[in-house]
């Protein structure tokens, strides 16, 4: 059994680190994710199946190196820090869900 957030590749392979960027616990694998080459591991590579749970810090995706809907992601800070992602404060009725970070006439809050 690995540990939380080493479930890269599957059980059947040996241990390997997920990248939640610093805002998730624990992973799991996901043979979709893995088909799909949507996730990236400990190293910056697409390989792997690992699937971030229950991103925090207002993240969202297979490694949570997305803003969630409402959120931006700070050009100034790196992916990995918890005050990444701010607040669009835009009114929900005035965003687009469709394009994260984005509050519909209001293009500096647009995510870059």
């Amino acid at each position: 059994t690995c540990c939380p957030l080493a479930n890269q590749q599957p059980a059947t392979s040996p241990c390997e680190l997920c990248n939640c960027y610093s805002h998730a616990d624990s992973c799991v694998y996901n043979a979709t994710v893995a088909a799909s080459r949507a996730s990236v591991n400990a190293a910056g590579v697409q390989t792997g199946g690992g699937q971030c749970v229950n991103c925090q810090n207002n993240t969202a995706g297979v490694n949570c190196q997305e803003c969630s809907i409402q959120f931006y992601h700070d050009p100034s800070l790196p992916i990995n820090n918890s005050a990444t992602c701010r607040s669009c404060n835009c009114d929900e009725a005035g965003s687009d869900p469709s394009r994260r970070g984005d509050c519909v006439g209001r293009e500096s809050n647009a995510a870059p």
